[in-house]
C-alpha cells in the first residue's frame, strides 16, 4: 500500500496498508497490517491502528479456531483463577467462585437479597425474600447448651448445624428456629439453593440495618439469631427498632429469616 513499510531494515518485515511500517528498523519477522498499522515486535503482527474496535473472522455462524497458546491478560491473572465474562461479553481472570464479577448489596442473586459484601463484593450474605416462620421458638422443647456462642459473621452456619444436631433428639417431630432455616430451599432459574440458616447475632443486626433493602419484614416484631446466651434458658434476639439485640427465653414464638453465604 502506498507508504508502507517506510523504514527498510530488518529482515522478513512485512507492511500492507496506507503508513503501515515497524516501529523499529531492528525487527524480524514483523508484519504490519491495515491503515497506520504500526508493530512494535519481532514475530509478531499488528491489526490496524488505535481506532480498530473489532477483529472479525468468518461470516454468519462460521467458527473461529485459534491453535496455539492464547493469552488473555484481562483482570488479574493466576493460577487456580477462571477466565470468565460479564454481560457484554468481556473475559476476564477471576476467583474460583467468584461468580464472574463482584455482587453489591441489593442485589438479588443466590436465591434472596444481598445484604452484606466483602472483598470487593466477591463474597456476602443473602437473606431470603420472606420470613421461614411468624412464630417458632428457639429451642425443641427442652432448654440446654449448644456451643453456639459464635456471633460474627460467618458464626450462623456453625451455630445452626450445632443446634439441629443437638436438639433434634428432645422431639424428632418438632420444629425450631434453626431447624426450619436448615430446611428451607427455593429454586430460582432452574437453581435450588438449599444451604441457608439462623443468623448469627451480628449477622441478624447486619440485616436489620439494611431491612429496607432487603424488604418483607414486621416493624416491631422480634426474630431470632442462632446465637445462645449464657444462660441456656435464653438465646439472643432482634427487635425490629433501632434497639440493640437482647437476650430472650427461648421458649418464645418469634420470627425467623433464613440467610446463606456466597
Amino acid at each position: 500500500g502506498n507508504r508502507a513499510l517506510h523504514l527498510s531494515t530488518g529482515h522478513n518485515n512485512t507492511a500492507i496498508g496506507y503508513s503501515a511500517d515497524v516501529g523499529s528498523p531492528s525487527l524480524t519477522n514483523a508484519t504490519a497490517i491495515g491503515n497506520e498499522a504500526v508493530v512494535n515486535a519481532s514475530n509478531s503482527i499488528q491489526l490496524g491502528n488505535s481506532a480498530v474496535t473489532e477483529v472479525r473472522m468468518g461470516t454468519g455462524n462460521t467458527a473461529t479456531v485459534i491453535t496455539g497458546g492464547l493469552q488473555v491478560t484481562g483482570g488479574t491473572p493466576a493460577v487456580g483463577k477462571v477466565l470468565t465474562s460479564d454481560a457484554t461479553g468481556v473475559a476476564t481472570w477471576q476467583a474460583a467462585g467468584g461468580g464472574g464479577g463482584s455482587h453489591s448489596i441489593g442485589e438479588s442473586y443466590g436465591g434472596g437479597i444481598e445484604f452484606y459484601v466483602n472483598d470487593g463484593g466477591q463474597h456476602g450474605l443473602i437473606a431470603a425474600t420472606s420470613d421461614q416462620s411468624t412464630g417458632v421458638k428457639w429451642n425443641n422443647g427442652v432448654n440446654k447448651y449448644t456451643g453456639t456462642l459464635g456471633d460474627g459473621v460467618g458464626a450462623g452456619i456453625m451455630n445452626t448445624m450445632l443446634i439441629v444436631a443437638m436438639q433434634l433428639a428432645d422431639n424428632p417431630s418438632g420444629n425450631f428456629a434453626a431447624k426450619i432455616c436448615a430446611d428451607y430451599s427455593v429454586t430460582v432459574g432452574g437453581v435450588t439453593y438449599g444451604d441457608w440458616y439462623l443468623p448469627s447475632k451480628n449477622e441478624i443486626q447486619l440485616m436489620y440495618d439494611q431491612r429496607n433493602v432487603i424488604g418483607g419484614f414486621t416493624d416491631g416484631q422480634l426474630y431470632w439469631s442462632s446465637t445462645e446466651a449464657i444462660n441456656p434458658t435464653q438465646a439472643w434476639t432482634k427487635s425490629w427498632d433501632n434497639s440493640p439485640p437482647f437476650e430472650d427465653g427461648r421458649g418464645n414464638p418469634w420470627r425467623v429469616r433464613a440467610i446463606r453465604s456466597f
